[in-house]
């Protein structure tokens, strides 16, 4: 019954994205070439934090560079990101179990980079393992999820994971995008 309740919930929240997106555009317009951009440049606007999707795969462990996380629900503790299905790591990625959500910290700009480009660059990736899932030891925070379910939207997948275990960084200073660069948020502590 509680795996039902979960499904549901999840479809639930995957309808309310749907509205979100479709309301914000007009209730009569049709998502064409010309309104792609505009909600482009809307969403360019919208501060995000910086993290990278870490999980192990037959070659060892892997990651991606996402700015589409949020937490879900606290009870059961449960957090959503989204990835491009033409994303290179995307087949490792949809069947792993387990995965870590590093919220990385403002000088971990060569991190993200890493993992959006691929470079052939010496990886500047300081891997720790949390609960047998690969995690970067100097991020902001981990969190470290077991997969629940995956919805495709459009041209991208929005995962679900259920949060088993979190790790903190004493200082607040998480890396941030806006408007197609990184940036960093100033916290009044």
């Amino acid at each position: 019954m509680r795996r039902k309740a979960k499904r549901a919930f999840t479809q639930g929240c995957i309808q309310a994205i749907k509205r979100q997106v479709y309301c914000s555009i007009g209730e009569s317009a049709q998502m064409n070439n010309e309104t792609l951009p505009t909600l482009k440049d809307v969403m360019r606007r919208v501060a995000a934090t910086v993290c990278v999707i870490s999980f192990d795969s037959p070659d060892g462990p892997q990651g991606i560079t996402v700015s589409s996380f949020t937490s879900v629900s606290m009870e059961p503790p449960t957090v959503l990101y989204c990835v491009n299905r033409l994303a290179s790591v995307y087949m490792h990625l949809k069947d792993v179990k387990s995965y870590c959500v590093n919220i990385l910290h403002a000088n971990q700009t060569d991190v993200s980079q890493y993992f959006v480009t691929r470079a052939d660059d010496a990886e500047p990736v300081n891997w720790g393992v949390i609960d047998g899932v690969p995690v970067l030891k100097d991020a902001q925070c981990n969190i470290v999820c077991e997969s629940k379910d995956r919805t495709a939207v459009g041209t991208h997948d929005v995962f679900f994971g259920e949060v088993r275990s979190v790790a903190i960084r004493d200082d607040v200073a998480p890396l941030g995008y806006l408007n197609g660069r990184y940036c960093q948020f100033i916290s009044d502590d």
